[in-house]
């Protein structure tokens, strides 16, 4: 197993470069094909997501401006994320509605960048800048003290 997501990595290494050169599509393909081969020699099916690199991806990294480096599906995996984390937080909630309402505005709190923004300034102005640290110099005193 170990190979073929050594293989999986590499493929979408090269597919996420932006502004793809030549190298960077014949490597993709060197990548891609090996790594479905070894995909397929495991055993397991050809998802839609296989079908994809496969088949369309160095189409679209010759085409697309830019090629496919600023779009790809990280945001995807970030909502599974933070899905999962809230059904864990609101998982003994007994009516759907509730924890749906719940769910929703815990995502509305979380997304607010002007209530980020304020929450900064207000603890910069209420901090009194880097801790001294007394503890330390007042320790090397009384060591000093004692010789």
């Amino acid at each position: 197993y170990k190979l073929t997501f050594l293989l999986w990595d590499g493929a979408f290494s090269h597919a996420r470069k932006v502004n793809p050169s030549d190298h960077d599509r014949n490597m993709y393909t060197r990548y891609v094909n090996a790594a479905v081969h070894c995909h397929v020699a495991m055993g397991c099916s050809v998802t839609p997501k296989v079908h994809l690199m496969f088949r369309h991806v160095l189409h679209q990294m010759m085409n697309i401006e830019g090629g496919l480096g600023d779009k790809m599906e990280d945001w995807v995996e970030l909502m599974h994320q933070t899905g999962h984390r809230l059904r864990v937080r609101f998982r003994t909630v007994k009516c759907s509605e509730v924890r749906a309402r719940a769910m929703a505005r815990a995502v509305q709190m979380n997304s607010r960048p002007e209530l980020d923004e304020q929450i900064k300034e207000v603890k910069k102005k209420a901090s009194t800048g880097p801790r001294s640290n007394k503890a330390s110099s007042n320790q090397k005193d009384r060591v000093e003290r004692r010789l």
